[in-house]
């Protein structure tokens, strides 16, 4: 059973005016049109059996609406294979009260996205959400480096992940891209092998024009150094073609047991997929 751990699908009222945005702002061309059906079908395509969705709320008065969809989304998962996340921002008046709804409603995890939520890494709000979401049980799924639609801003940069990780004792906390989009050098110095705290392989091996991915080399360099059973499979569909990706995994150079690991365990071992 292959788990994509990081994709994105966006509700059908908003899906083609947030591609368009996050496309031009990233000069990326999206593989689906955003919707939910369409990663579904993309799944199919690819032979993976369930796709984590991450949405982002990018303002405190988005997480209703948001989680209301991503309940809708889990109310279908036997059928589709999709399992969504929960969205919450630090900004949050009312974020103690969110996060323990977010738990009671059986919810696996959130997500956060220092850059486009406009709150740091190592930002008091967003180490408060970390620290309640971590004793309720929830998985944290942070976006990590720098994003290729806002370039210059340097809130998820690694050095303020690592400050982040000083003041906060991870439990279920997972970097997307390899813990550091870009800042390869930073990630092996400050963040591989780091104990409660799992990379996922999204964008990582994308070979978009201008973007700081790894060489498959590089890649397998930085698994080994993190540990296998600490990775997890992601393609951020619908930026990544997941078959596409799946091929690129699988071609690295990684062992047959280190995929196994990737691809399925670790996910089931995180989340109890």
């Amino acid at each position: 059973m292959v788990i994509d751990m990081h994709t994105h699908a966006f509700p059908d009222a908003v899906a083609d005016k947030a591609l368009a945005r996050l496309s031009q702002a990233s000069h990326l061309r999206p593989y689906t049109d955003g919707l939910a059906a369409s990663l579904v079908r993309s799944m199919r395509k690819a032979g993976i059996a369930r796709s984590v969705v991450l949405p982002v709320a990018t303002s405190p008065h988005q997480c209703a609406t948001i989680n209301r969809v991503a309940m809708e989304i889990n109310r279908n998962t036997a059928e589709t294979g999709l399992v969504s996340f929960a969205g919450i921002h630090p900004d949050c008046e009312d974020w103690e009260s969110q996060l323990y709804s977010i738990a009671e409603l059986g919810f696996h995890g959130i997500k956060l996205h220092p850059v486009y939520q406009g709150v740091p890494a190592d930002d008091p709000r967003t180490l408060r959400i970390l620290r309640l979401a971590q004793s309720l049980g929830l998985c944290v799924v942070m976006h990590a480096g720098p994003d290729i639609s806002m370039p210059g801003r340097d809130a998820s940069d690694v050095i303020r992940i690592r400050r982040m990780l000083d003041a906060v004792t991870p439990a279920r906390l997972v970097l997307a891209h390899m813990g550091g989009w870009g800042q390869w050098d930073e990630v092996a110095a400050h963040i591989a092998g780091l104990p409660g705290v799992w990379l996922d392989t999204a964008f990582c091996l994308e070979t978009a024009p201008g973007a700081a991915c790894l060489s498959a080399s590089d890649f397998v360099s930085l698994v080994r150094m993190h540990g296998a059973g600490r990775v997890l499979f992601g393609t951020d569909s619908p930026w990544t073609d997941q078959k596409r990706s799946l091929d690129q995994i699988g071609s690295s150079g990684l062992t047959a047991a280190e995929l196994q690991m990737i691809l399925s365990e670790n996910a089931v071992q995180l989340l109890g997929l």
